[in-house]
C-alpha cells in the first residue's frame, strides 16, 4: 500500500507487543499502530484511529479476542482480524477462521507476522476490487433495465439457447405474464402460434448471429395475452461482448388493420368516382342529345313529342340535381353544416309527405303507414326528416317486387319515435349489414344493376338521424324483406 498502515494492536504484554512490532519492521512494512487492552479502549480505537488490520491476542486479563473479532466485524467488516497468540492449537484456529478471523499466527512464528499481513490486505483490495467490479455490474443492470423499460417497446434478452433471461414490463403484459414469470421460457416456445411462424423465427434468429451486431427486423406474428394474434415487428440484434441477443416487440396489429381499411377504402373510393361518373353522364348525355335534337331539328317532332321530351329532360335534371344534392349533403356532413331549422313537428304528416314524393317517382308500390296512439310529434328539421324518410322508402321501393306492399310503422317507445320501413325485398346478406351505411358502400354493383345510385343513400340516412340524437339500423323481416329503423328522441337535446 502506497501510505503508512494503520494496526491496532490488542495486547496485554508490552514485550509481546513489541515483539510483533519488531517482526514487521524487520519485513519492511511502514505503520503506526496504537495498542489497547481494555474493551472500552478498543472500541473508542475503531473509530478514532480507524484501523487498515486488527492484530489481537487469543487470550486477555480484562477482554478476550473472539469479543474483539466480533465487534471488529459488525463495526468495520473490511478490517482484516488477524489472531497473534501462542495457545491457539489446530482445531481451534479452525474454528476462529470460520467464526470470521482473516488468520491466524503463533508467538513462536512471527516470521509468518508480515506475510499474514500483506496476504491479508492484498485479500481486502482483491475484495474492494471485486466489490467495486459487482457494484458497477449492477449500476449497468440498473441503467440497462431503466432503459428497456423506458422503451415503451416490449423487449426481452435470450441467450445463446433462445432463453428469455430478462424481459420488461411491457413484453410481460404483452403476453400475459406477471413479474419475472417469463424469464427462463424458451422465447420461440412462448410467442410462435404456427410452425410457420417458429421456422421464421429461427430462421431470422440464425441470420442476427451471423450479423455481427447488426440488426436484423422482420414482421411477423406472436400470440397475445388473451390467445389473440398479433402483427409484430420484431428487432433482433447481438449484445456487444456477449452471446446474448436483445429482442424488441412492437405490436402493429392496429396499423395494418388500418392500413388494410385505408387500401378498402381507396378501392371503394375508385369504385364511386367511377360510378359518380356514369351516373352523372347518364343524365347529361340525355339532355345534350334531347337539346341538339330540339335545335337542329325541331320540325321533325309533333307537339306531343316535343312535351314527353321535356318530360324526359326534366327527369335527368331532377336526376342530376339528385346527385349533387348527396354530395352536397355529404360535404355538409363533414362541416357539420346539417340541420337548421328543428322545431316540433307532426311526424305522421312528414311520412305521409315522403310516401306522396315516392309516388311521383313512378313506384308502383302501395306504402301502407299505421300510427300507435302514443306517437306524434318529435323536435326535428322537417326537411332532413322528410330526406330520411325518402331515402329508405326509395331504397325499400327499388328492391321490393312490383306491385308489393311497404309498411311503414310508427312507435313510441321509452322516449323515442320508432319509424320502421319494411318491405319484401331480397333482404341484405350478413356480410354486408355491418357495411351499408358506410360512405360509398354498394351491395350490388351499380354499374351492372339497374339499382342507380352513388353507395351515399344510407350512409346519409344515418347521418341525418345522427345529426338528430339517434340512428338508422338494419334488421332482417321475418318471412323474408327488410327492415330499416329510425329512432328519433321525442324531445331536443
Amino acid at each position: 500500500m502506497s501510505r503508512t498502515l494503520r494496526i491496532l494492536m490488542l495486547e496485554d504484554n508490552p514485550l509481546d507487543a513489541e515483539l510483533n512490532e519488531y517482526a514487521l519492521r524487520k519485513a519492511g512494512i511502514q505503520f503506526e499502530f496504537v495498542r489497547v487492552v481494555t474493551r472500552e479502549d478498543y472500541e473508542i480505537a475503531l473509530i478514532d484511529f480507524d484501523p487498515d488490520v486488527i492484530l489481537s491476542d487469543y487470550e486477555l486479563l480484562s477482554f478476550d479476542g473472539i469479543a474483539a473479532m466480533i465487534i471488529a466485524k459488525a463495526r468495520t467488516p473490511d478490517v482484516p482480524f488477524i489472531f497473534v497468540t501462542g495457545v491457539m492449537g489446530e482445531e481451534m484456529a479452525i474454528d476462529t477462521l470460520k467464526r470470521g478471523a482473516t488468520d491466524y499466527v503463533l508467538k513462536n512464528r512471527l516470521s509468518r507476522l508480515a506475510t499474514a499481513v500483506n496476504r491479508a490486505l492484498d485479500e481486502v483490495v482483491e475484495k474492494t476490487e471485486r466489490k467495486r467490479a459487482e457494484e458497477g455490474l449492477r449500476e449497468s443492470e440498473r441503467r440497462y433495465r431503466a432503459v428497456f423499460e423506458s422503451t415503451g417497446t416490449a423487449m426481452c434478452v435470450i441467450d445463446a439457447n433462445a432463453t428469455i433471461s430478462f424481459a420488461n414490463k411491457q413484453f410481460e403484459r404483452m403476453f400475459g405474464f406477471g413479474p419475472g414469470e417469463v424469464e427462463g421460457r424458451d422465447i420461440f416456445g412462448l410467442l410462435t402460434p404456427s410452425p410457420e411462424v417458429l421456422k421464421e423465427f429461427k430462421q431470422k434468429y440464425a441470420e442476427v448471429l451471423q450479423r455481427e451486431g447488426s440488426p436484423v427486423d422482420f414482421e411477423s406474428r406472436v400470440i397475445g395475452a388473451h390467445n389473440e394474434d398479433l402483427i409484430v415487428l420484431t428487432t433482433m440484434v447481438v449484445l456487444p461482448g456477449t452471446d446474448n441477443l436483445a429482442v424488441s416487440l412492437i405490436d402493429i396489429t392496429l396499423e395494418k388493420e388500418y392500413e388494410s381499411e385505408l387500401a378498402k377504402r381507396a378501392e371503394r373510393l375508385e369504385h364511386f368516382m367511377t360510378i359518380a361518373s356514369h351516373e352523372l353522364r347518364h343524365p347529361v348525355t340525355i339532355i345534350k342529345g334531347y337539346t341538339t335534337i330540339l335545335t337542329k331539328r325541331p320540325e321533325d317532332f309533333t307537339s306531343q313529342n316535343v312535351t314527353n321530351i321535356y318530360e324526359t329532360l326534366e327527369h335527368a335534371a331532377d336526376r342530376l340535381t339528385s346527385i349533387i344534392d348527396e354530395l352536397m349533403d355529404v360535404s355538409r356532413f363533414e362541416t357539420l353544416e346539417l340541420l337548421h331549422d328543428k322545431r316540433e313537428a307532426d311526424i305522421e304528416l312528414l311520412v305521409n309527405i315522403a310516401v306522396d314524393r315516392i309516388d311521383t317517382m313512378g313506384f308502383d308500390n302501395q306504402v301502407n303507414v299505421s300510427m300507435g296512439t302514443d306517437a306524434g310529434y318529435a323536435v326535428v328539421d322537417a326537411e332532413k326528416m322528410v330526406q330520411l324518410l325518402i331515402i329508405l322508402l326509395e331504397n325499400a321501393a327499388y328492391y321490393s317486387p312490383d306491385h308489393s306492399a311497404i309498411d311503414v310503422k310508427i312507435a313510441n317507445a321509452d322516449g323515442e319515435i320508432i319509424i320502421s320501413i319494411m318491405d319484401h325485398g331480397p333482404g341484405i346478406q350478413p356480410e354486408h349489414r355491418d357495411k351499408i351505411f358506410e360512405r360509398f358502400y354498394q351491395v350490388t354493383d351499380a354499374m351492372h344493376h339497374s339499382t342507380p345510385g352513388l353507395g351515399l343513400g344510407l350512409y346519409i340516412a344515418r347521418k341525418i338521424a345522427n345529426a338528430h340524437g339517434g340512428d338508422v339500423t338494419y334488421s332482417p323481416r321475418e318471412g323474408g324483406g327488410s327492415v330499416f329503423s329510425i329512432s328519433i328522441p321525442l324531445r331536443a337535446d
